[in-house]
Formats: C-alpha cells, structure tokens, sequence
C-alpha cells in the first residue's frame, strides 16, 4: 500500500503540472491559429508572421510536454514496478488469478489444477458432466 501511495505522490503532481501546462499551451495555440485559419489575419496583413511564429512555438512547446508527460508516466511504472518486485510475494502467498487460470497453484478453491487434490482427474469428470 505505501508503494501505491508513493507512486501518486509522485505521478500526481508530476502529470498533473505538466498536463496543466499541456492544456494551457493547447489553448494558446488555438487561439493563435483561429484568426489564422478563419482568414482574419492574411499573408501580407501585419502580425501575420508573429501569429505563424507563435503557432510553431505552440507546436513545440506542445511537443515537448507531451514527450515529458510519457516520460514521467514511464519512468514511475518502472519504478513502480520494481518496487512491487523488491516487495516479494503478497503476504499469505495468495497467487494471481493468472496462476490459478493456468492451474499450477494448488488452491482450495481452484477445481482445476493442483498436484495433491488430483486437479487433472476433477478436470475430466468436470469435461464429461459437461459433455452429457
């Protein structure tokens, strides 16, 4: 549970501020390109080439945030992820489901799988009630 909340104490300002100024600088750039592509401000009229240079600006700013937004969201799962690993099993040695699914845990409630309640004989009769 402290790794969780770790890892949203560090992603949630994190994203959050870059996402923040994503959307700001998204805005910006729409109100830059509106006049643009409305035909209010046409090649030739002044300002023209400060509303164009503003636009590419925008597109960079742009790109640049969203490159480190993936980054941050990388980087914290990897970190996340490795936390989890150092941690070890879940305590009680409660298996995925995953592992139940593919039968090699031996689980009271697994039907299936499981080496000492003979999982493979309990899969068969389960196939031919099925059947019938």
């Amino acid at each position: 549970m402290r790794v969780q909340l770790k890892y949203f104490a560090v992603v949630v300002p994190v994203v959050g501020l870059l996402s923040g100024l994503f959307f700001i600088t998204l805005q910006y750039f729409f109100d830059v390109v509106t006049p643009l592509v409305s035909g209010e401000m046409a090649y030739g009229q002044p300002g023209y080439y400060e509303y164009q240079a503003a636009k590419d600006l925008a597109i960079i700013v742009l790109a640049v945030l969203f490159v480190l937004i993936i980054a941050a969201l990388y980087l914290a799962h990897r970190w996340h992820t490795k936390m989890v690993r150092v941690l070890g099993p879940r305590p009680g040695g409660y298996p995925g489901k995953w592992q139940r699914w593919l039968g090699t845990v031996s689980d009271p409630g697994d039907v299936t799988g499981g080496g000492p309640r003979g999982g493979r004989r309990i899969k068969e009769e389960l196939q031919h009630r099925n059947e019938d």
